[in-house]
């Protein structure tokens, strides 16, 4: 039987609620794999870590990561009295979805609730129970690019911590697909992206806080812990900043390059003496993504020429020696001038499997890219911060 750290988003303590700031802490617990082992989830997931990089118009096609060894879910309530469920927190999306009771898809809908028991009704969201719950009378569904969810659209309470937010448009899916929902540790999307981006127009739940009044500022950042083996793995903030995890003296605000994405603006990326896009590229800042995707040339040259990656043809993943991580190059991404360096140990994830020990360096070549993605793997080594009012993306130096 095998077992894997996963990093929770269990919602934890409200902190200054008269300041309308929500504090949401990160914490690990062992997730039993007894269907797959850590890298065989790598093996099927590693296709599905590319977002939006196909995308030239409004359509609400997508691909969604399932986050292997550091997915960081969380746990809202919907409706009144509150039916829980586990969801990831994505600023690569803007919709917030979970299954119905009604979900025909009952061997996907029902694969992580029955495991996690989190659910106070059962399997899937039981909308006859809420009193505060209104149906849209709109259907919905979402092409994903290797399955898709379907369903209708409701209103009602969302509640995370002690915070409720009225009258939240959200999904409620009738149908999803055996890949990746089939595999996923999680209920549903809570999108952090703008409206926009949205499926027909509903209005995201971040959004919804502010329009409320529930938060203090326009914004919510991220602090991802960098050590697995730490009991409280990070923190979301809503509507503010933790002044104990970040240095605000080095937070350096950029201004986002699309309507629709947390999308910033690269000046390069560079390794020892090689450098790529000095001329500058664009990349999304996502928390639904694990690793750091980018163009199949400069990736495929990053890890077989600079970091000396070799391919291992019968795992179906790109790896080096674990005991050469010392030696390997810091690589370097350079946004508005600072230079943000990521080391072999923010890198490269290591899986304990039954032939020993396997060190994948967290870089991910996506064919016909046009825009990266920075994951979780680039926002452990900052404090991430997410200005919806002023539309801005900042980073700043953890405090130790």
């Amino acid at each position: 039987m095998k077992y894997t750290i996963c990093l929770s988003l269990l919602l934890a303590l409200l902190y200054v609620h008269s300041e309308a700031v929500v504090r949401v802490s990160l914490q690990k617990r062992l997730q039993n794999k007894d269907r797959l082992t850590s890298l065989e989830n790598l093996m099927k997931y590693q296709h599905r870590l590319k977002k939006y990089l196909f995308l030239n118009n409004k359509n609400t096609k997508e691909d969604l990561q399932t986050n292997l060894n550091t997915a960081y879910y969380g746990t809202i309530s919907l409706g009144t009295p509150p039916q829980n469920f586990t969801v990831v927190f994505d600023t690569g999306s803007s919709k917030l979805w979970i299954p119905s009771s009604y979900c025909k898809s009952r061997n996907v809908c029902s694969t992580f609730p029955i495991k996690s028991f989190l659910r106070v009704y059962g399997i899937g969201f039981y909308d006859h129970k809420s009193s505060t719950h209104q149906l849209t009378g709109k259907t919905f569904q979402i092409a994903y690019w290797t399955g898709a969810v379907a369903g209708y659209l409701a209103q009602d309470t969302l509640t995370i911590g002690n915070m409720s937010v009225r009258n939240q448009e959200f999904g409620e899916t009738t149908l999803e697909t055996q890949a990746p929902f089939g595999w996923a540790q999680f209920d549903g999307i809570f999108g952090l992206s703008f409206q926009s981006l949205s499926v027909q127009d509903v209005v995201p739940p971040f959004v919804n806080m502010m329009r409320q009044g529930l938060v203090e500022k326009g914004k919510f950042s991220f602090y991802l812990g960098r050590n697995p083996d730490d009991e409280v793995g990070g923190e979301l903030v809503f509507g503010g900043v933790n002044e104990d995890k970040v240095d605000v003296k080095t937070l350096k605000s950029f201004n986002i390059t699309s309507d629709r994405f947390w999308k910033v603006k690269i000046d390069g990326i560079e390794s020892e003496d090689r450098k790529w896009y000095t001329s500058g590229c664009q990349a999304i800042v996502d928390s639904g993504t694990s690793f750091i995707v980018g163009p199949a040339d400069v990736i495929n040259d990053l890890l077989y020429k600079k970091i000396g990656a070799v391919f291992v043809k019968q795992l179906g993943v790109s790896a080096v020696d674990c005991d050469k991580l010392d030696d390997l190059p810091t690589v370097n991404i350079t946004i508005g001038g600072v230079k943000y360096p990521l080391k072999s140990s923010d890198y490269v994830i290591k899986f304990k499997e039954r032939v020993g020990d396997v060190c994948v360096p967290a870089f991910s070549p996506m064919n016909r890219a046009k825009s990266w993605i920075l994951g979780d793997v680039f926002m452990r080594t900052v404090y991430t911060v997410f200005d919806m009012e002023n539309r801005t993306v900042s980073f700043g130096k953890l405090k130790s």
